[in-house]
């Protein structure tokens, strides 16, 4: 477990890149010349934090400790360096030697609280909760509100050690409102929210805080993302979009503000977002291959298959990609290249079944019908619970002339399946066997268990569409 504190031991660890690059490199190069042959000179304690911080960003702590002893050896009366050294140690999971490091940062220390908030940690990384509890109880009456924000982030992080989120969210909660600048404890509420499923809870929480704060980026991102939970989509693009206006660095606002956007179908803003992420960061396949998802669902194929192409140059295993290339291939009739795209997906991960669905539908474009009906075979066998697959089986063997098999196919899917769907479909077979009264009858108890699904009939069976009793019957239910 980690603690982000705001005090003089985490300022000064910081990962940042604030100081100049150019004389921590001379620094580093001097200080290994030096340590190579056996002898460190004096340095200041600027100096060696900087060093520290160096090999701390490249995750070298036992580099970063060689530092620290070094730094001890020349400030032997400067308890920054045993707060640090017990930070390290923390990191290595090395929870003695940190707790030992902490008896002598309590005499050098200017400040008990920094030195009792890591030695809660310690304890906590340890397993020791009741002891760090102790402790944090014990600093919380005299603390000040910034302080008090800490203790509570502190108790948030063994909450969640103990995988107790609903305390871990209420913990939090109190760490905020402590200091609404404690941007540490705003990012942990999410997970803490995510975990609890407290959306509605965390909607009123961060509302109340954004009247506090109203520039609070992290505040906007949480907010947008209780939203979204929720299913409101509208209200969670606009708290994204105020997260990012605040903050045009928050490369997961425009992510999340865009993924919101595709929610609604508003392609067109979900595009303006990707470009302005691309304005401030470098793309990633990802990125690529969303902007080609929204300008094929904007009907720019072309567009969308360049930025596949470029999704594809910069991960050759996306899977994905060749998927979305499968179907820009297959809307310019290049049926060969959409095959050779969908067997690639599947080649990197054979565990999708619409990749294998997708594959059938082009053999079935080509007449390759033995390969469709195998592929769509695949696909179910795959993902039996997944009433989809056995809709596209059935209704390929319907469209292919064998009403009596699409409807032994869908017996079989409902041994594993549920869905409306699979009575749309087998309606569509009922009524291509002549068996006219019961497929009314089928479509009459589908309709009344999900009208909004009533298409799935005229996919499986579009000439259906024309048949006045079907469409009168439709007509009853939509009136509802």
């Amino acid at each position: 477990m980690y603690i982000y504190s705001k005090y003089q031991y985490t300022h000064t660890m910081k990962r940042n890149k604030t100081t100049n690059e150019q004389n921590i490199k001379r620094l580093v190069f001097e200080y290994e010349a030096m340590s190579q042959q056996g002898t460190v000179g004096f340095y200041e304690e600027t100096a060696f934090l900087q060093l520290a911080e160096h090999y701390l960003n490249k995750e070298l702590y036992n580099k970063a400790l060689e530092v620290i002893d070094h730094a001890i050896h020349q400030h032997p009366f400067s308890g920054t360096f045993y707060i640090v050294q017990a930070q390290l140690y923390i990191e290595q999971k090395r929870e003695n030697y940190a707790l030992e490091a902490l008896d002598k940062a309590i005499i050098y220390a200017s400040s008990i609280f920094e030195v009792q908030i890591l030695r809660a940690e310690a304890l906590s990384s340890s397993g020791n909760f009741n002891e760090a509890f102790e402790i944090l109880n014990d600093l919380l009456p005299n603390s000040m509100p910034e302080q008090k924000s800490e203790i509570y982030l502190s108790k948030a992080l063994i909450f969640e050690s103990t995988k107790r989120y609903d305390e871990m969210f209420i913990a939090l909660k109190k760490s905020v409102f402590a200091d609404p600048e404690n941007t540490d404890a705003l990012e942990r509420v999410w997970f803490s929210v995510e975990m609890t499923q407290q959306y509605d809870e965390s909607i009123k929480f961060h509302q109340k805080l954004i009247d506090i704060n109203p520039y609070s980026h992290i505040a906007w991102y949480n907010l947008g993302y209780a939203f979204s939970a929720n299913g409101d989509h509208k209200n969670a693009r606009d708290a994204f979009e105020y997260a990012f206006i605040i903050n045009d660095k928050f490369e997961f606002a425009y992510r999340e503000c865009a993924e919101s956007c595709i929610q609604l179908k508003d392609y067109s803003q979900a595009l303006k977002c990707y470009n302005e992420l691309l304005e401030h960061f470098d793309a990633d396949a990802d990125l690529f291959m969303n902007l080609g998802l929204c300008h094929n669902a904007l009907g720019n194929t072309e567009k969308a298959k360049s930025f596949f192409l470029k999704a594809r140059a910069l991960d050759e295993d996306k899977d994905e990609v060749y998927y979305h290339l499968g179907f820009c291939f297959m809307k310019e009739n290049k049926f060969e290249a959409a095959i050779a795209a969908f067997r690639k997906a599947i080649l990197i991960d054979a565990l999708k079944e619409e990749y294998y669905i997708a594959l059938a539908q082009v053999y079935q474009k080509t007449n390759q019908l033995d390969l469709a009906q195998s592929f769509f075979q695949k696909a179910a066998d795959i993902a039996p619970d997944s009433s989809k697959c056995w809709v596209h089986f059935a209704s390929f063997l319907l469209q292919t002339g064998n009403p009596d098999k699409a409807l032994n196919i869908l017996d079989e899917a409902e041994l594993y399946a549920f869905g409306v769907e699979l009575m749309y479909c087998k309606t569509a077979c009922l009524f291509s066997q002549g068996n006219r009264q019961e497929a009314l009858g089928l479509l009459q108890k589908a309709l009344e268990k999900g009208y909004k699904e009533h298409n799935c009939l005229f996919e499986a069976a579009p000439a259906l569409k024309v048949d006045s009793d079907i469409q009168n019957l439709i007509s009853t239910f939509s009136l509802k």
